[in-house]
This record gives C-alpha cells, sequence and structure tokens, in this order.
C-alpha cells in the first residue's frame, strides 16, 4: 500500500537565497576598491556612470513621446478638434 506523505511548501523556494539588489548607475564593488586606488580611473567611472544616467534619462523621455503620440493618433477627429489640432499637423509634430 502507497502512503502519500504532503510537506508543508514554503512561500517561495528562492527565499532561501540571498539576492544583491542591483541600482541603476551602481558600480561593483570591486572597481569601487581600484577606483580608490586609482584616481583616475574613479573619474572615469564616474563619466561612465553620468553618462548611463543622461541616456536611460533620454530613453525615458523618447518612451513617453512615443505613448503620448500614440494616445494622440487614437482620438476622433472631433476630440482633436477639441484640442485645436489637426491630424496633419499632428502627424508633422510626431514625424510620421
Amino acid at each position: 500500500m502507497n502512503t502519500l506523505v504532503l510537506q508543508p511548501a514554503t512561500a517561495c523556494p528562492s527565499a532561501a537565497t540571498p539576492r544583491r539588489a542591483i541600482v541603476p548607475g551602481a558600480v561593483p564593488r570591486e572597481a569601487m576598491v581600484e577606483a580608490a586606488a586609482n584616481p583616475a580611473r574613479a573619474g572615469l567611472l564616474q563619466r561612465l556612470r553620468d553618462a548611463a544616467a543622461q541616456q536611460r534619462v533620454r530613453r525615458i523621455q523618447a518612451r513617453r513621446l512615443r505613448e503620448e503620440g500614440a494616445l494622440l493618433m487614437a482620438m476622433g477627429q472631433h476630440e482633436l478638434n477639441d484640442l485645436g489640432v489637426g491630424r496633419c499637423e499632428l502627424l508633422g509634430h510626431l514625424g510620421r
């Protein structure tokens, strides 16, 4: 005769393994230690971090503009007229 034994399930099997949070613009510890020993490298790391942050901001702005453009294009002609924008003007502003 076979007996089924139920084991209590853990909430999340991967919860037992600790994970490090990855922060945007964070630098690995090894690079920070090396940068402390070499000031020129610290400046390079800072410039790279700044460039990555600027690129992230530009990417977010471009995505927002695409989303807003899609919302405007989805509007009907009467709604666009209420805003004072014609569809042909909208196409010109969106670059499509």
